[in-house]
This record gives structure tokens, C-alpha cells and sequence, in this order.
């Protein structure tokens, strides 16, 4: 069983990736090296068993199930940042009063 510290990252890689368009970019707003982002890419996608970005010659597209993996890790992130924004409302609205 892979651990979800792995995976946290792995998804934050991927997710950098993605927004950035690139690995350079993401390294540089991740403040790693490119290889240590490939690597996690690379890694997250053997343990899925997926492709998520379709590699050319020098060209990195997003795959199918790349759009996918996005979509959920997005809608993750809203929800807990909700769940944040709730539970600040309610315990550190509550303590001002």
C-alpha cells in the first residue's frame, strides 16, 4: 500500500504541473528541481496505472485521464478550503463574542 504522504505529493506535483504548463514552471513555484517534479509524475502515474500527460518531443498535453485526476483534486481543494472557511466562522466568529 503506497502511503498518502506520496500521494499529497504527488498531487501537489501533478496539480503545479498542470496549472504551470509546464515542468520547469512547476519546479520553480514548487522551489524543487524539474527532476525531482518528473519523477513524482512519473511515479504518481505507475501507481495509478494511467497516463496523466501526453509526452512529445518536447511537448507536455494533459491526457484524458490527466483532465480527470484535475477535476477532482480541484473540487477537493474547494471543498476543504469551505470546510476551513466553516470551521473558522464557527469557532473563531464564536470566540470574538
Amino acid at each position: 500500500m503506497v502511503q498518502s504522504s506520496f500521494i499529497a505529493t504527488g498531487y501537489r506535483y501533478f496539480m503545479a504541473v498542470a496549472e504551470q504548463g509546464s515542468v520547469r514552471a512547476a519546479a520553480r513555484t514548487l522551489n524543487v528541481a524539474a527532476s525531482a517534479v518528473s519523477r513524482q509524475l512519473l511515479l504518481l502515474e505507475q501507481q495509478l496505472g494511467i497516463a496523466l500527460f501526453d509526452r512529445g518531443a518536447r511537448t507536455l498535453k494533459m491526457s484524458p485521464a490527466g483532465d480527470v485526476l484535475l477535476r477532482g483534486l480541484r473540487a477537493v481543494a474547494d471543498h476543504n478550503d469551505e470546510t476551513l472557511d466553516q470551521l473558522d466562522r464557527a469557532f473563531h466568529g464564536a470566540a470574538g463574542a
